[in-house]
């Protein structure tokens, strides 16, 4: 039996009728459960007072592979938009950890401008510290606008 051929053990994973037709919605322990209705969305979901056992999904179906799926429990459609929202929070992370890099810049520019005022260090270190800062603040800027 190839892998394409293997009964999936969870309704978002089936791709056919006959495998949502084989599957028990609220199957546990001794309980039989319920079979598949037709015309219904496959997906297994919990009651809304999360008490009792899980069933099948009460919206019509027509979305997913084999038409099996709500619109909602569509596994295509609900994988592109977790691609999308992962996307966007790493484009958020970045963003944070650029604006974290300037923040820290900034107070060791604060920090280097104390010892230069006390003659501690040399000036040109301090226009090398405020040079990158600016190249962060611009990066930044520039991927802001974009």
């Amino acid at each position: 039996m190839t892998k394409a051929d293997a009964k999936p053990s969870w309704p978002s994973e089936f791709t056919k009728i006959e495998h949502a037709q084989g599957y028990s919605y609220g199957a546990y322990g001794g309980l039989n459960g319920r079979p598949y209705v037709a015309g219904k969305c496959c997906e297994t979901v919990l009651p809304r007072d999360s008490f009792g056992h899980s069933h099948q999904c009460t919206r019509k179906n027509g979305f997913g592979p084999a038409g099996l799926f709500c619109k909602a429990h569509d596994p295509i459609a609900r994988k592109a938009k977790d691609e999308a929202e992962r996307a966007k929070r790493e484009a958020e992370w970045e963003a944070e950890k650029l604006r974290n890099k300037m923040d820290a810049l900034a107070f060791d520019i604060a920090e280097m401008c104390v010892k230069v005022f006390a003659q501690q260090q040399p000036f040109e270190k301090l226009e090398q510290m405020t040079a990158a800062y600016k190249d962060l603040r611009d990066k930044v800027e520039k991927d802001g606008a974009s």
